[in-house]
């Protein structure tokens, strides 16, 4: 179908939704020069199925806006639009904060710090059509970190990058303590902490380990916002050349040994805790730092792997603010007659924390 056709018959499903013209015609104008970028080609298969069976609110949603960059940076479904996380809306974040961050340098070798979680998007919402080629399909927050770090190192920015396996995830808390520690102007995190197993983000850090704050957050966003091109080198160029080396192991001991010497109390060790990642990165800090400080804790085995589907929390929704992401830790704990139940976020930096009757 050409371009003129697919809009035409776009228009008229559009036409359907109760929208203001103008969000209309701004989701026609975004869609139009999508489907005309040769970059955006390999999409167009599952656009068309989308169109061809009617979605049309499935389209107007991933086009009537660009994906918002705000203070925790971007985030959202992962998929094919200008109001969705892929390549393009992540490119043009990182492009912007290289462009952002040349404009304060004073550094002699400018560097960022990377973190990623454990997603993965399998399209469990079920948007697209099995069968027709999805090269967002699979796409793990390591492989959309990997991007990152080719646009940083082709801006001249150095990325430190986590060393891999399921003992080399960086959480949120420590990519902050890594920031600080390696003196880089930033940082960056692949997750959509708690949200959607199909959702992935983009958050944004500075020199301090922590989000901007007014008035640069709104510099960032206004130069993330006019932002549609982003360059990038090859992978192999950029460790090559120095601009991406794995993150020295001693910063992961000293950020367990920073936690360690906070403890208020070192010699109450007798609590006995049930912990849960709920599949997340949980595990590479927070059951080092209690199996270190000496508390004995057990780690609920169903919810101890990486798994970005997060496959047996409830609702998928690996928040431990919900009490029903809660639940098995919590039975497990009572069960044990164990004295607490803690539980992180994917990223992990929210913690639950229960004690069983």
């Amino acid at each position: 179908m050409s371009v003129p056709d697919f809009i035409d018959k776009t228009s008229v499903g559009f036409s359907l939704i109760d929208v203001p013209e103008t969000v209309r015609a701004k989701a026609i104008e975004n869609l139009g020069g999508w489907l005309q970028d040769d970059r955006f080609a390999d999409s167009l298969p599952q656009l068309d199925h989308l169109l061809q069976t009617g979605s049309y609110d499935k389209l107007f949603d991933a086009f009537f806006q660009h994906l918002p960059f705000g203070t925790s940076g971007r985030r959202g479904p992962v998929g094919f639009g200008s109001n969705r996380f892929n390549p393009f809306t992540l490119g043009t974040s990182i492009q912007g904060h290289c462009d952002f961050l040349k404009l304060r340098q004073d550094a002699a070798r400018p560097s960022v710090v990377i973190a990623y979680d454990v997603r993965v998007f399998n399209d469990l919402r079920k948007v697209y059509k099995p069968g027709i080629d999805n090269p967002l399909l699979g796409m793990h927050s390591k492989d959309f970190a990997r991007f990152a770090a080719r646009i940083y190192a082709a801006n001249g920015i150095k990325a430190w990058f986590p060393p891999g396996g399921e003992d080399g995830y960086v959480t949120t808390p420590e990519l902050s303590f890594a920031i600080r520690s390696l003196e880089a102007l930033g940082g960056l995190n692949i997750s959509a902490s708690h949200n959607h197993p199909d959702d992935n983000g983009a958050k944004i850090y500075n020199s301090a380990g922590a989000q901007e704050v007014p008035p640069l957050d709104q510099e960032l966003a206004e130069i993330v916002e006019n932002t549609t091109e982003s360059s990038s080198i090859p992978w192999d160029a950029a460790v090559r050349d120095g601009l991406v080396e794995t993150i020295p192991p001693e910063i992961h001991e000293r950020y367990i040994q920073a936690n360690l010497q906070a403890s208020i109390d070192p010699s109450s060790r007798s609590a006995r805790v049930a912990f849960t990642p709920l599949h997340g990165t949980g595990s590479s800090s927070v059951k080092q730092v209690l199996d270190q400080a000496g508390f004995k804790v057990s780690c609920i085995p169903e919810q101890a792997a990486p798994d970005g589907a997060f496959p047996t929390v409830p609702f998928r929704t690996a928040n431990p603010e919900v009490p029903e992401s809660m639940e098995l830790v919590t039975g497990f704990a009572r069960k044990g007659g164990l004295d607490l139940a803690l539980a992180t976020d994917p990223d992990a930096d929210r913690l639950g924390v229960t004690a069983p009757d």
